[in-house]
């Protein structure tokens, strides 16, 4: 069972079911599948941890006395299905980023670029001042006054060099897989996680891939992804490769390089953009005013939703995949056509 207060509970039953004292009986934990981790836990056996035991059982409590009654009143009220201690949190968060995305959208901000293009390459300069901060604008006629006083020729002003440190990163976590799958190859938590369980379990002895609660990497780096791709299916191929690159940069030494600012000016404005080498002088072939989308709030998928309850601690890896499903079969949230969850009315009512 899994090396958490649930599968210390689980582990204590199965004990009583087999007539065993729990007090007296071994535990043996390994996040593994391979000969090594396996003899590790046959040399280090554990004893069940009655804490971690009393604190599912307290959990259990929780649920009984505070999600069931809830549920009820909910019921009557709403005509709601239900509410839960994790359910009810995630149908919090989602309501919360939608309120903060219609503030950001009732207070619209504006900056100004000049848009070059050098050597089929599109470069966007935006304006900043004296100190290098970006100007942003409250009004857009503000920023349309500016725009009116500003030729299309730009001089170079300045250049400096900046040293951008890339850090090893650390081995994958339950959470993080889930959401670079779903950023990067459009699995879903559901898909993701049945997945990782049947690399997890390994078709061959070369193909597990480590996991549990701890980081998830290849148990053997040695392996090319290629090597084995006839063994695994596409879907398990493709997230065995982001296991086995993140496996690699966790151990990669920290690089750096070089990015290059250059100081553009024109008339009353400066701007800042990528270097061009050789080049002093850029004309724009547009100068134009954007609204500003940097601090934005964006909706969750099922990636960055989950991401966001690992940060605050909410929730099991194993139970990742069934929140927004819930969510969705209740009626409280609907997915756009991004993938992202929307609150839906009922949902609102429900969370208030």
């Amino acid at each position: 069972t899994d090396p958490d207060r649930e599968g210390e509970a689980i582990a204590q039953e199965t004990a009583k079911s087999l007539g065993i004292d729990p007090i007296k009986c071994q535990r043996l934990l390994f996040y593994e599948i391979t000969p090594r981790s396996i003899k590790e836990a046959l040399s280090n056996p554990l004893t069940i941890n009655q804490n971690l035991v009393e604190s599912q059982l307290s959990r259990q409590v929780l649920d009984r006395m505070i999600g069931f009654c809830l549920s009820t009143i909910l019921q009557k009220k709403l005509q709601a299905l239900s509410a839960g201690r994790v359910q009810s949190v995630v149908l919090k968060l989602i309501v919360e980023r939608e309120e903060l995305i219609k503030q950001f959208e009732k207070k619209k901000l504006y900056i100004l670029c000049g848009l070059c293009q050098v050597n089929k390459q599109k470069i966007t300069l935006k304006q900043v001042d004296e100190t290098g901060e970006l100007i942003i604008y409250k009004e857009k006629s503000a920023a349309e006054e500016i725009k009116k006083k500003l030729s299309l020729i730009f001089q170079l002003a300045g250049q400096k060099e900046e040293k951008k440190f890339i850090l090893p990163k650390p081995p994958l976590i339950t959470s993080l897989l889930l959401f670079e799958a779903k950023s990067q190859l459009g699995f879903s938590v559901a898909q993701t996680t049945q997945l990782a369980q049947k690399l997890y379990e390994g078709k061959e002895k070369t193909l597990n891939v480590q996991g549990a609660h701890e980081s998830i990497h290849p148990t053997y780096l040695d392996f090319q992804p290629e090597e084995i791709k006839s063994s695994l299916t596409e879907e398990e191929y493709k997230l065995y490769k982001i296991c086995q690159f993140a496996g690699f940069l966790a151990v990669a030494p920290e690089v750096y390089f070089p990015n290059y600012n250059v100081k553009l000016k024109s008339e009353l404005i400066t701007l800042w953009s990528p270097a061009v080498p050789g080049i002093s002088q850029l004309e724009a072939y547009k100068i134009e005013v954007q609204e500003y989308q940097e601090n934005k709030p964006v909706r969750y998928n099922e990636g960055s939703l989950v991401q966001e309850l690992e940060r605050l601690g909410i929730g099991r890896p194993s139970t990742y995949n069934l929140f927004g499903r819930v969510l969705l079969k209740r009626g409280y949230a609907e997915l756009n056509e991004k993938g992202q969850f929307i609150p839906t009315p009922l949902g609102i009512a429900v969370n208030n």
